[in-house]
């Protein structure tokens, strides 16, 4: 399996994560941003529930942590199907300012739901306020 992108920090993979995951193997931490339970554009297949479920279940044991991004009008109860193995850390607001799909209005920030253990904070662990994972 061929990545998307990949430098010395980081490896893009493109596809269904429910068929790359189990190769790939266990990582650090493992970012999605997943069909949000209120999208308008939805094949009616599996709920989004059920699909982050799905994916979430593929990810390999060892895997430490997760940070799962959703719209700030979604209802965070869909992250009931994330699995236990991964205990919540906390939300954090994620800014953003760009023109939103939804029509003629800025998003000013969005949610960000992390789970697993905090990383240990590194002097270049910190950027501009934020947390890296």
């Amino acid at each position: 399996m061929r990545p998307y992108y990949e430098d010395d920090s980081c490896t893009i993979y493109h596809g269904d994560c429910r068929e790359i995951l189990p190769v790939i193997g266990p990582c650090k931490t493992l970012v999605t941003d997943p069909v949000w339970p209120d999208a308008s554009v939805f094949d009616d297949i599996m709920s989004p529930h059920a699909l982050l479920n799905s994916a979430l279940e593929a990810v390999p044991d060892g895997t430490a942590r997760l940070a799962i991004q959703i719209g700030c009008d979604s209802d965070p109860r869909f992250l009931a199907a994330v699995p236990l193995r991964w205990k919540f850390f906390r939300m954090c607001w994620l800014d953003v300012a760009r023109p939103h799909y939804k029509g003629r209005l800025l998003a000013g920030a969005v949610p960000a739901f992390y789970f697993g253990p905090p990383r240990t904070p590194t002097t270049w662990a910190w950027i501009a306020g934020s947390f890296v994972l």
